[in-house]
């Protein structure tokens, strides 16, 4: 769109009146950034390949997350059970809660580790993913070969 096509078109007051109330047409201002001058040429900005994580990655930390969550769920609701023939529901609830916190750390040390391996693994992608992006942004990145 070019900013002659946001000039506002004169109106047709047939009372002369009518313009001294309303007032003079006025030039609309256009929006959004200038458009680029045609004779100047931009520069050229290397877009670096988008970062992915690999879908492995991904299913690794998602089943482990799910693993790890199952398991203590599993606990609480097997501790929520038991203590259901002393203790009234809510009651035995409560204490599932708490009784499964020490036991997970026990009982799930396997599958603990192996969630904690994979959130470090992911954040040591992501870090290095924005490493890369920041060195790409401040022009440190390694450019092609001559």
């Amino acid at each position: 769109m070019h900013p002659d096509d946001l000039i506002a078109e004169p109106a047709v007051h047939p009372d002369p009146t009518a313009e001294a109330a309303v007032g003079p047409a006025v030039k609309a201002e256009p929006v959004g950034p200038e458009p680029p001058d045609p004779g100047v040429a931009e520069p050229e900005v290397a877009d670096p390949e988008p970062f992915q994580t690999p879908p492995a990655a991904r299913g690794d930390l998602i089943g482990a997350i799910a693993l790890y969550t199952v398991l203590r769920l599993g606990l609480m609701a097997v501790l929520t059970v038991a203590l259901m023939f002393v203790m009234p529901l809510i009651v035995a609830l409560a204490f599932a809660v708490v009784l499964q916190l020490p036991l997970a750390l026990l009982l799930f040390r396997g599958p603990r580790h192996r969630l904690t391996a994979a959130l470090a693994r992911a954040r040591s992608r992501r870090s290095a993913e924005r490493d890369r992006l920041r060195a790409a942004l401040l022009g440190d990145a390694p450019g092609p070969a001559d």
